[in-house]
Parts: C-alpha cells; sequence; structure tokens
C-alpha cells in the first residue's frame, strides 16, 4: 500500500504521476483550523497508520490539504466542505464518497469494499469460460517441462518438430487404415455334392472395384480353373 501526503505543488504533481499505477485510490481532504477536520483527524491518522505494512500493492491512500485539492488530478466536483473522503476504483463510474461513521474502522471498511469491487471485476474479465481453462492447461504443460529438466517454456523450434511428429503419425494411420480397407478379398469356396461351387465374401466395395472386370470363371465337376484376358 503507498501512502502520499498532498502538501505542496510538488506533492501534487508527484500524486498526479503516481495514482493512474494504482486500482484503488483513497483520498482523504483536509483543512487547516477546522473543528471537524481536527475531530476526524485522529481516527484518519490511525487508519493511514495500520495500513501502511500491508502488503496490497495495488491500493493508493493520500491525504490531501484543502490549498492543493484543485491541483490533483481526482474528481471534485462534488466536493462542498471538509473533512471528505474519497474512493476511486478504475472498474466503477467515477467517485464514491465515504459517508459512514468517522472511524478507523468505517474507513478499513470502505477500502475493503473497494478492494473486493475491483477483485470482482478483474476476474470477470480476465478469467472467465475458456480462458480460465487455457491458462490452468499452460502451467500445468510448464510444470511438465521443468520436470524435464527445461524452462517451463516452449520455443518456435520444439513447437514445430511436435507438430510434425503429430502430423506424421496422423497420416500414417490415415494411409493404414486405407490400405486395409483396400486389400484384395479371399474366395471362400465351399462343395456342393460334386459340384463346387466359389463365393466372394468382399470385406468393402473398393476391393470389389479391384478385381478385373475381364477375369472369367471356369467351372467344371472335378476342378476350379481360372482364366484371364491372356489365359
Amino acid at each position: 500500500m503507498r501512502i502520499i501526503k498532498v502538501l505542496t505543488n510538488k506533492d501534487a504533481k508527484h500524486f498526479n504521476k503516481e495514482a493512474p499505477k494504482y486500482e484503488v485510490v483513497i483520498a482523504g481532504f483536509f483543512m487547516v483550523n477546522c473543528p471537524a477536520c481536527d475531530a476526524f483527524k485522529p481516527e484518519w491518522n490511525n487508519f493511514v497508520k495500520s495500513c501502511e505494512h500491508k502488503e496490497e500493492p495495488r491500493v493508493l491512500i493520500a491525504e490531501v490539504d484543502s490549498n492543493h485539492a484543485a491541483n490533483v488530478d481526482f474528481d471534485t466536483s462534488a466536493l462542498e466542505g471538509f473533512p471528505t473522503v474519497y474512493r476511486n476504483v478504475k472498474t466503477e463510474d467515477g467517485v464514491e464518497e465515504f459517508k459512514k461513521e468517522r472511524s478507523a474502522k468505517a474507513l478499513h471498511h470502505f477500502l475493503k469494499e473497494a478492494i473486493a469491487a475491483k477483485k470482482k471485476a478483474h476476474k470477470k474479465t480476465h478469467m472467465h469460460g475458456g480462458n480460465k481453462r487455457k491458462t490452468r492447461v499452460k502451467r500445468k504443460r510448464r510444470k511438465t517441462l521443468k520436470k524435464k529438466g527445461g524452462n517451463g517454456k516452449q520455443n518456435k523450434k520444439t513447437r514445430k518438430k511436435r507438430y510434425g511428429n503429430r502430423l506424421i503419425k496422423g497420416l500414417t494411420l490415415a494411409l493404414s487404415s486405407t490400405l486395409a480397407s483396400a486389400a484384395p478379398t479371399k474366395p471362400v469356396i465351399r462343395g456342393l455334392g460334386s459340384v463346387p461351387s466359389i463365393n466372394f465374401a468382399p470385406q468393402s466395395s473398393s476391393a470389389m472395384a479391384l478385381a478385373s472386370p475381364h477375369t472369367n470363371y471356369d467351372f467344371n465337376q472335378s476342378s476350379l480353373t481360372f482364366s484371364g484376358p491372356g489365359g
């Protein structure tokens, strides 16, 4: 968590440079010699102090002096008095004013709501549907590569090699299947009495197409002979 105090013009320029880097900005506006501000300041200081060592890099908390409220790049169009605390979350339109009890506990709740809203919006945008599944697959693949001694990432050469091996394997299987279905069929011969007969049991239509249209089959009682165009 980052804490910034805007008490000079230089501080205002620093705030304008740093604020866009954060997803949640809590800005408190105070006026010097203001009784209401003096009464609220101890609770505000307790809130800021408790946030100094929290590990929340997306949050910026700023304390802005009323004399420099117009110099900061922050929506103060609704600012009517002091003290006033606003929060600005990147996923929401405009700023939201803190209107609850002026206590450190209420300020913490105000901050937690902003962080929760940001996390919810981030999850919807970047981890929805297939994107989440793809992320899990990539992580699993990287772990597998690391176990094999790699650095968890594949270079272009490795990816091309893996793709080529898969392509060759697929073409080999397809060709084997085609040749198996187109293999010539063996005739099934069975005798009926003294006259032999022949019965063809083709395995596929492609096998039937392989037979020559000029092949002749001669039958007699004692033997079975085949004669082709030249026999």
